[in-house]
């Protein structure tokens, strides 16, 4: 029978906001790292139950009286970690051994958040080379849209790229193609006033070395009178780390149940899964047959076992070519001194439903909203429950 585990995470309750969970790694050594309360690095052992949570200085962070807003984190080389800071408009690292931090970014103590060349980020991913992949959205001065950048660690030197062609996209997530070497982006249109029937990207593809990016549409119709609403795609994922044949995103929006789509790389097409119950907005994960978990339905996870339920969708491409600009950031270092405390684990068996070609788990209790699949077999499947303020994990 499938297992549930939760650790209710230190730190104040989640009144106003103030307890709440972000983003977080995959489980690798009986570590999970995550984010919580958008200023503060936490990495949990799930092998002794305990935690250790590194506070961001607020000379790193600038981000003012909202605090750094902590959009993304992952794994680096070694015991470190690389977030992206949305609030502050920089990169910060964190190596975990040796309590150091440093930030990529502005030297203002209170920075734009949307300056370049760290323009409000909202993921980042190390490649197989050291260099780090950011991805955000630049709104203010020329050009404006979505960012997509590359730092190298040891210089400072960025280079990035901006769609300045949509000015209210986001790009909400990337993943790294390594052969041939490829950024896949998932974009969201977050202007909750102009979308009505429009054609709305979901998923592009840069080739760093000629600039040339695709980006692909699909049409949105909006119940009459229904303008407030965010339309567009969630997270992305490739089946393989080096040369994937099939891409994984969510499409998303306000007015209706979102889905899960696949994209073949050989074919260019499309196939669109609707797991039920869903919700209107959710992330997704891989396990190690390139197979997609989600926290498509309320106090629950989705796994697709089967291609079978697909169906053929068409969505638009174009394709243009980005120019690439360059600058060198900035870097500061602080030393940080962890938190370390004791938790308590529950633990209970969770329900399995088969419906179609999907195995739903619920009721998990707590509503999951991030979710990262670990690597083992049979996978362990890891979430972050804000309102709970706790970290799950179900093992199917």
């Amino acid at each position: 029978m499938p297992t549930l585990d939760l650790w209710p995470m230190p730190g104040p309750a989640p009144s106003s906001g103030a307890g709440t969970l972000g983003t977080l790694t995959r489980e690798a050594n009986n570590r999970v790292y995550y984010t919580a309360r958008g200023d503060t690095l936490g990495e949990l052992d799930v092998q002794h139950d305990r935690s250790r949570e590194w506070l961001i200085p607020p000379a790193l962070h600038g981000g003012g009286a909202s605090g750094p807003s902590v959009a993304g984190i992952e794994r680096g080389t070694r015991n470190t970690l690389w977030c992206a800071l949305a609030g502050g408009g920089r990169l910060l690292h964190l190596d975990a051994q040796a309590n150091v931090m440093r930030a990529y970014g502005s030297t203002s103590t209170t920075p734009l958040p949307h300056q370049f060349p760290f323009s409000m980020p909202m993921a980042v991913r190390p490649d197989q080379r050291g260099n780090i992949w950011y991805a955000g959205l630049a709104v203010l001065g020329q050009p404006q849209g979505p960012i997509i950048g590359r730092l190298h660690p040891g210089s400072g030197d960025t280079s990035y790229w901006v769609l300045n062609q949509m000015p209210s996209i986001l790009v909400t997530d990337l993943w790294i193609q390594a052969r041939p070497l490829r950024i896949w982006l998932s974009l969201l249109h977050w202007n909750h006033h102009g979308i009505v029937g429009n054609n709305i990207p979901l998923l592009a593809c840069l080739d760093p070395a000629s600039g040339q990016i695709e980006i692909w549409s699909r049409v949105h119709n909006p119940p009459f009178g229904m303008f407030h609403y965010l339309a567009g795609a969630r997270s992305v994922r490739g089946d393989a780390t080096g040369t994937p044949k099939a891409i994984w995103f969510v499409h998303h929006t306000g007015f209706s149940p979102a889905t899960m789509l696949r994209l073949d790389i050989a074919t260019r097409q499309f196939r669109e899964f609707a797991p039920l119950p869903a919700r209107s907005s959710y992330t997704l994960d891989l396990d190690g047959n390139g197979m997609p978990f989600a926290n498509a339905a309320v106090n629950g996870l989705t796994w697709v076992r089967s291609l079978a339920c697909g169906t053929a969708v068409s969505l638009s491409r174009h394709v243009q070519t980005l120019p690439v600009q360059k600058m060198r950031a900035p870097i500061r270092t602080a030393k940080v001194r962890p938190v370390a405390h004791e938790i308590k684990r529950g633990q209970r068996p969770v329900e399995r439903h088969r419906v179609r070609c999907f195995d739903q788990y619920d009721p998990l209790g707590v509503d999951p909203a991030v979710v990262a699949v670990s690597g083992t077999a049979p996978p362990a499947v890891y979430f972050t429950a804000p309102q709970a303020h706790v970290i799950g994990r179900l093992l199917p």
